[in-house]
C-alpha cells in the first residue's frame, strides 16, 4: 500500500520547529513529498489533487497544536 510510503515521506519533512513562522515552509515540503509519492504510484489529475489535499489537510488538523501541546 502506498499509504506507508506517504507516511514515511511526510515524517521526513516534519520538523520540530512547527511554529507559525516556519509552518508554511514545512507544509510546502510535506505537500510536495506527498505528491511525489502519489505520482510514483501513477496517481494523477483530480485524484492526485484530492488525495494530496485530504492527506495534508488531515496532517494539519492532527498536528495543529504541536509542539505547543507538548510544552
Amino acid at each position: 500500500m502506498f499509504f506507508y510510503k506517504v507516511l514515511a515521506a511526510m515524517k521526513k519533512e516534519f520538523k520540530v520547529d512547527w511554529t507559525k513562522p516556519h509552518r508554511a515552509d514545512v507544509l510546502s515540503k510535506v505537500n510536495l513529498a506527498v505528491k511525489m509519492v502519489l505520482m510514483k504510484e501513477k496517481i494523477s489529475g483530480e485524484q492526485l489533487k484530492f488525495l494530496t489535499n485530504a492527506i495534508v489537510g488531515q496532517a494539519k488538523e492532527q498536528y495543529k497544536d504541536w509542539p505547543g501541546s507538548l510544552a
